[in-house]
């Protein structure tokens, strides 16, 4: 028998294996990374990104983080939408990973501004104190040799252009590297998606002092490194003159703000609701509620002390930063709350829109004050495009 003649077993041993290898290792690679698999929104790498993904596989930075995020719960739940296979179609190699000695950064792009990347990478421990990851403020040292960068272009065909070569000249690797970084995850849709609330957003314990301890320890284990340790604003804007009320910060806090400061869902309701009361009760007392009279007075006895002034735009530019970015978006996109770029309001009529507030939307402002109130309307009816 077969079995018995040990030549003839290991030929046929050796052609199931084969067989199996074909099957399971060799045939599935016919229906990856076909037209159909592709996302149309994921794009190529441009020179900047793809020279800091080099310099991301020379320090050897795919030995401790993965690319890629598995369909699992609690791995969706931490780092958001699972990968697909579309994602990595400009990858050569792929950098998926299978060791996380530090955080997977398959959705790192976009979800903090190029400040904090900048300060993490020359000092991780800064940004946060427990973590083992070296420094690589060296990085700020080395120049990208355009003609290289150029050349890695052409081989794997990627589009360029001679500009886009040239402005390399005056790039480091540390540019590069925080370029690759926001490009990872950031082609797809995946942080489109937010939560919707389910019944009335309501302070469970507003003022109480415990809360308000609490919070200021959760502060600052998880907002200080960019908003300060007195909220004075570092990498983000400073917090000592915020004005909204306690469920519309809850929001901002839960849901964060594209581009510029991550949703902190994880922390729980509880825990976001203790950031609001330090926030809002324990840093200087009492904010305005809601109930409180706003400034609204009769258009007719309302005058713009300043109409176009530049040093009351300027001012006026930095206060709607600090109040109304999170809503309406840096440059009046919009986001949160309606773009701001077609306002058709008069001064007194925009004076009283903001200081009164909108019902079940945007909170008023009365806490500005008359000088704060002329100075964002000096911005947004003159200064914002005019």
């Amino acid at each position: 028998m077969w079995d018995k003649n040990p030549v003839v077993f290991l030929v046929l041993a050796t052609l199931a294996i084969l067989v199996g290898t074909v099957i399971t290792m060799v045939l599935p690679f016919a229906t990856v990374n076909t037209g159909s698999d592709r996302i149309e929104t994921v794009t190529p790498y441009n020179a900047l990104q793809l020279s800091g993904r080099d310099v991301y596989v020379r320090e050897g930075c795919n030995n401790c983080h993965t690319q890629t995020v598995r369909p699992l719960v609690a791995e969706v739940l931490r780092y958001g939408d699972y990968s697909k296979s579309g994602e990595f179609v400009y990858d050569q190699p792929h950098l998926w990973g299978s060791r996380r000695t530090g955080p997977d950064l398959a959705r790192i792009g976009e979800k903090y501004p190029d400040a904090w990347h900048f300060k993490h990478m020359r000092n991780p421990q800064e940004m946060i104190p427990m973590s083992n990851m070296p420094a690589y403020a060296f990085l700020d040292n080395r120049k990208i040799d355009p003609a290289y960068a150029e050349r890695k272009m052409q081989v794997l065909g990627f589009p360029y252009s001679g500009e886009e070569i040239a402005s390399l000249a005056d790039m480091t690797e540390m540019d590069a590297m925080v370029a690759y970084l926001q490009k990872l995850g950031s082609d797809i849709p995946w942080r489109q998606a937010s939560t919707e609330m389910v019944g009335e957003l309501k302070n469970p314990n507003p003022g109480d002092p415990a809360a308000v301890k609490a919070g200021r320890e959760l502060y600052v284990s998880n907002c200080q490194v960019c908003h300060g340790a007195d909220l004075e604003g570092d990498i983000a804007v400073e917090l000592t003159e915020i004005a909204f009320n306690d469920a519309v910060l809850f929001q901002l806090i839960h849901d964060g703000i594209e581009d510029a400061m991550p949703g902190f869902a994880s922390l729980g309701a509880a825990r976001i609701w203790q950031l609001v009361n330090y926030l809002n009760y324990g840093v200087k007392g009492e904010i305005a509620p809601e109930s409180e009279a706003p400034l609204e007075k009769p258009e007719e006895e309302l005058r713009n002390p300043t109409p176009g002034d530049p040093q009351a735009i300027e001012e006026g530019r930095e206060y709607y930063l600090k109040n109304c970015r999170a809503c309406h978006g840096e440059n009046l996109e919009g986001g949160i709350g309606p773009a701001l770029t077609d306002l058709d309001y008069g001064d007194a009529e925009l004076f009283n829109f903001i200081s009164a507030g909108v019902e079940g939307g945007m909170p008023a402002f009365t806490s500005l004050g008359t000088k704060k109130l002329w100075q964002i309307v000096n911005y947004l009816n003159y200064g914002a495009g005019q």
